[in-house]
């Protein structure tokens, strides 16, 4: 595949363990200045921070996050750091655990219409405990209300370090951008109706 420049964004790949199998959400931040090694320094510390005072507080016992990996995506050569995760890494939430393929999404809106303009983030290591009671589709109001503290958590804690999250295509059309294209979010939507991932369950991917 063709490598995209996003000039100044670093990728933020979170990488988890649920129950054996691979799970990565991935996030884009803006830097103020052209990225070095010292912005994935301390960005890498920033998300790790927020992973073991947010993430995990939104994740079951059998979901951990295992490493994060940042690289510039300025130039296909661009500086990379892995932070691994070895402390405060695990899921928190009791309760018997969904399928692996089930997700809750965090939608980050731009105000903007288009599929280049919003993002999606599938958030993995569900369990009984967070579903509205007799229902196999649907989590609490309580429980999205948790997950969309915990996304603009990570904005803030972000933000206060200069590093925006950003909505980053890469396409338009279909098509292969030349350089991409990076948007603030606005608003972060998290409803209430489960959404599957097949590529997440065992033995998949």
């Amino acid at each position: 595949m063709t490598f995209i420049p996003a000039v100044d964004v670093i990728r933020v790949a979170v990488e988890m363990n649920q129950e054996g199998h691979v799970t990565v959400n991935v996030y884009h931040f803006l830097s103020p200045h052209a990225v070095t090694l010292a912005d994935l320094t301390a960005l890498g510390g920033v998300v790790a921070s927020w992973v073991t005072s947010h993430l995990i507080g939104i994740m079951g016992t059998n979901t951990s996050v295992t490493n994060i990996n940042l690289r510039d995506l300025t130039t296909s050569s661009g500086v990379i750091l892995d932070v691994p995760m070895t402390t405060g890494n695990v899921g928190t939430v009791i309760g018997n655990p969904l399928t692996n393929s089930v997700a809750q999404v965090a939608s980050w809106r731009t105000g903007k219409a288009g599929r280049s303009f919003r993002g999606r983030t599938y958030l993995p290591g569900l369990t009984d405990a967070m579903l509205v009671s007799g229902t196999p589709n649907f989590v609490t109001t309580a429980r999205s209300a948790n997950v969309v503290t915990a996304m603009q958590a990570l904005v803030t804690d972000a933000a206060s370090a200069s590093y925006d999250l950003v909505v980053t295509s890469f396409r338009n059309s279909g098509a292969p951008r030349s350089s991409a294209v990076s948007t603030l979010p606005t608003s972060i939507i998290v409803n209430t109706k489960l959404d599957n991932q097949r590529k997440r369950l065992k033995g998949a991917g």
